[in-house]
């Protein structure tokens, strides 16, 4: 749903995505990263991208690929 949210209002979906970034459960964390992705919000995705579930890291890793290209490479 976050995802559909950050389609129709970023600036809502923003707040969410934040608050899930944080979450303990991975499939929030998850969706976070994915409305990152549709939101090009490089600052969630940078935060998800060292998270601890697999899963998590790789949607933020996808995100930032297509969000800032190899400028995230370290």
């Amino acid at each position: 749903a976050v995802v559909t949210l950050a389609r129709v209002a970023p600036r809502d979906a923003r707040t969410v995505a934040r608050g899930y970034s944080r979450h303990p459960q991975p499939e929030l964390r998850r969706a976070a990263a994915r409305a990152a992705t549709v939101l090009r919000d490089s600052s969630i995705l940078m935060l998800l991208a060292s998270d601890r579930d697999g899963n998590v890291m790789e949607a933020a890793v996808r995100g930032l690929s297509s969000v800032v290209g190899h400028a995230a490479d370290h």
